[in-house]
């Protein structure tokens, strides 16, 4: 299928792209920095189940898939083979795409200020050998999972911009299992940090603590 975008249509599809190559760009400078100081950062979790195997190696398609139709509806071609119901336009309002635009850009923010502020405590994946300490400044005080939340801002972002099933599908399939993952993590975490992680988690929403993000805006703003 071959999709005509417009010259405004054209301005979200290169922030799409822009972005994801940031996001890209971001995780390989972060990884290499890492690695040459000698910290592991991709790590795999001897303890997983065979239904964890399969929803990490699900997850991990969805990432790829979305990642691929990305830049098969963004580039300049704009081709995808696929089914033609899930290429259906469900949105398409230019004030829709700006909050897409808003929102990726938001998502791209609080990726970069999460890898700063978890310093040598990043990594993908539960590390039971070397965790690092436990983080909670910066960004961690608004969330206790920035990067997840980061990445779906970013993912519901591309969906507005695009207005496609096929990124409503895979936005929902993502969300459902990164929670399952956060679910998971935050068992781990209870039984490194014991009573630590609690008194966090009393803090600190899963998601996102609204009053602290409100009180955030307003002091960049200058507001009371």
């Amino acid at each position: 299928m071959v999709v005509e975008h417009s010259i405004s249509d054209q301005v979200f599809d290169w922030i799409q792209i822009a972005g994801l190559g940031c996001l890209i760009c971001f995780f390989i400078a972060r990884w290499a920095m890492l690695h040459n100081r000698g910290v592991q950062v991709v790590v795999v979790d001897e303890t997983r189940t065979t239904t964890h195997v399969l929803s990490d190696l699900l997850l991990m398609a969805c990432m790829l898939l979305w990642g691929a139709t990305v830049f098969a509806y963004a580039w300049p071609l704009q081709t995808l083979a696929g089914s033609s119901s899930l290429n259906v336009v469900l949105l398409d309002m230019i004030l829709i795409k700006e909050l897409g635009a808003l929102a990726v850009t938001a998502g791209l923010l609080i990726y970069v200020l999460a890898l700063r502020a978890f310093g040598q405590s990043w990594r993908v994946g539960i590390d039971r050998h070397k965790p690092g300490p436990l983080v909670a400044q910066g960004v961690f005080s608004w969330t206790r999972n920035p990067i997840y939340v980061s990445l779906e801002l970013f993912i519901f972002g591309t969906f507005l911009m695009e207005g496609m099933m096929i990124h409503l599908v895979l936005a929902l399939l993502i969300v459902g299992m990164t929670h399952s993952l956060i679910l998971r993590e935050e068992q781990f975490l209870r039984e490194t940090y014991g009573e630590t992680y609690r008194e966090y988690c009393r803090r600190v929403r899963r998601y996102l603590n609204w009053r602290v993000v409100n009180q955030r805006s307003g002091d960049i703003l200058g507001l009371d």
